[in-house]
């Protein structure tokens, strides 16, 4: 069965690939405890290390411990840790952790890739020792998937990038509980203009929505191969219960507003909350 404790990792590749992680001990922010946001809207988490490892624990212990998530920026972090504030509370209580920090802890990477994940993940994922991993990657696959630039892929490269990685964290993390995402879809029509943004990117390959809608129909049976191997594993595509419109995106299409980011980090809950809601019963059930 699942072990007692909790860890997720989520992996946005739109804009940035970064990670927050839920950790045993308290922020450093006293406004920012239990994933409370401070007034100014930014959360912290305890910078240590994690020493134990997610061997056999104890249903009956009294946190969840890393919960890392990887976002497209800092607004999906916050609005998560709003939802499970305000939805989940401290029970099971959670922390996030990472191996960077800025009033809270994270594993943020601006433009990466899913291969350029795999190249950390297991000095990451040793080091944090996560149990539920939240991965959502491949935009940034897709987007330099064009002439002139290097690191894209196709549909086919990115699912299998994405076995990569998984091989790799349950390598480290046999354990772990894996929720793979779906990539959130862009607004076409902005992202066609991406070019004309201050920094001069390139713009949005002219397939790039295609292309996600087919990489999102073809995970699923990524993570049934794992799911069939014995472990943790789940799908989730945030694009249904978002259902995105044109005030969620920023200007050029490829990155969201706060409306979005809430969005996403709402889909996210929906995810996350079973197990969450399992181990509190689990631990109910073993307190009588």
């Amino acid at each position: 069965g699942l072990c007692g404790q909790i860890t997720s990792w989520l992996c946005c590749g739109s804009w940035r690939a970064c990670a927050r992680w839920l950790w045993r001990r308290r922020p450093r922010c006293g406004s920012c405890r239990s994933g409370t946001p401070s007034p100014s809207g930014s959360a912290t988490a305890s910078r240590r290390a994690a020493g134990a490892t997610t061997s056999a624990r104890s249903w009956q212990q009294s946190k969840v411990r890393r919960l890392p998530t990887i976002s497209p920026r800092k607004s999906i972090i916050l609005s998560l840790l709003h939802h499970l504030t305000t939805q989940i509370g401290g029970s099971p209580a959670w922390d996030y952790v990472g191996s960077k920090f800025g009033c809270g802890n994270h594993e943020g990477h601006s433009g990466w890739t899913i291969a350029q994940l795999e190249g950390i993940a297991q000095d990451v994922l040793s080091v944090h020792r996560p149990d539920v991993i939240m991965l959502q990657a491949g935009t940034n696959d897709l987007f330099f998937n064009q002439p002139g630039y290097s690191g894209g892929a196709d549909v086919a490269g990115c699912l299998a990038r994405m076995t990569t990685l998984l091989n790799t964290t349950f390598s480290v993390l046999p354990s772990a509980h894996v929720f793979v995402s779906g990539v959130t879809y862009i607004n076409a029509t902005r992202c066609a203009n991406y070019s004309q943004a201050p920094w001069h990117p390139p713009n949005c390959p002219t397939s790039m929505q295609s292309w996600i809608v087919e990489l999102n129909s073809q995970l699923p049976a990524v993570v049934s191969a794992f799911a069939g191997r014995g472990f943790h594993v789940s799908f989730h595509d945030p694009n249904p219960s978002c259902n995105f419109v044109a005030d969620d995106y920023w200007t050029w299409g490829i990155h969201f507003t706060e409306s979005g980011y809430s969005k996403i980090a709402a889909a996210w809950l929906a995810a996350v909350r079973p197990l969450f809601d399992l181990i509190a019963a689990r631990r109910a059930h073993d307190a009588l």
